[in-house]
C-alpha cells in the first residue's frame, strides 16, 4: 500500500529542514574555526576585513537555521492534521490523535524538538553576531582602557556560541532523521494492515 499523501509532506519538510541545518554547519565551522586563530586577533586589520565577511556567513547560516524551524513546525501542523481522527472517534487521548498510535505522538515530540534545537542553534548564531560586531566597534577605540581583556571575553563568548550552535544543528539533524525514520515506520506498519 501507498504512504499516505500527509507522510509524504511531512518526511519531505523535515529532510528539507535537516538539509538546510547542514548547510548552516559550513559557515558556523569556518567562522570558529577563525575565531581560533590568534594571529587573526592580534592583527586589527585584518580582524576588520574578516568580521563583516563571518558576519555575512553567519547571517546565511541563521537564515538556514530559521527556515528549518518553520519546515519543522510546518511539519508538525502538516502531521497533526493528517493523523487526526475523524471528531467523533476521538477517545479521551491527545486531542486530535487517534487512540494508542505512540509512533504518531513520538513523531509529533520529536519534530517539535528538533524545532526547538534549530530555533536556539539561530538563537546561537544570532548573539555570536552581535559579539563580533561589538569587537568591531571596539576596535574603532584602541585607547579604551581594559580593551585587551574585554576583547578576549567577547571573543570567548562568540566562540562558545557558535560551538552551542554546532551541537544544536547537529541535534536538530538527528532528531529530524529519527522523525523520517518513525513515518517511514508507520507507513511499513500501515501497509502490514492494508
Amino acid at each position: 500500500m501507498a504512504q499516505e499523501p500527509w507522510k509524504v509532506l511531512v518526511r519531505q519538510r523535515v529532510e528539507e529542514a535537516a538539509g538546510r541545518c547542514a548547510r548552516a554547519h559550513g559557515p558556523i565551522a569556518e567562522v570558529l574555526g577563525n575565531l581560533g586563530m590568534p594571529d587573526l586577533v592580534a592583527d586589527v586589520p585584518a580582524w576588520l576585513a574578516w568580521v563583516p565577511r563571518a558576519e555575512v556567513a553567519l547571517a546565511d547560516a541563521s537564515r538556514d537555521l530559521t527556515v528549518a524551524a518553520s519546515l519543522m513546525a510546518a511539519a508538525g501542523l502538516i502531521a497533526t492534521r493528517g493523523a487526526a481522527a475523524p471528531p467523533r472517534s476521538i477517545d479521551g487521548g491527545v486531542p486530535g490523535l487517534p487512540g494508542d498510535d505512540e509512533l504518531q505522538r513520538s513523531g509529533l515530540s520529536g519534530l517539535q524538538d528538533a524545532r526547538a534545537c534549530a530555533e536556539k542553534a539561530c538563537d546561537s548564531v544570532e548573539t555570536s553576531r552581535g559579539h563580533l560586531c561589538a569587537i568591531r566597534m571596539l576596535l574603532d577605540h584602541p585607547h579604551l582602557p581594559g580593551l585587551s581583556g574585554l576583547l578576549h571575553d567577547m571573543r570567548a563568548s562568540a566562540r562558545r556560541e557558535l560551538d552551542a550552535a554546532q551541537k544544536l544543528e547537529q541535534e536538530s539533524i538527528s532528531l529530524a532523521h529519527g522523525v523520517c525514520g518513525l513515518w517511514t515506520a508507520t507507513a511499513s506498519i500501515d501497509s502490514d494492515f492494508a
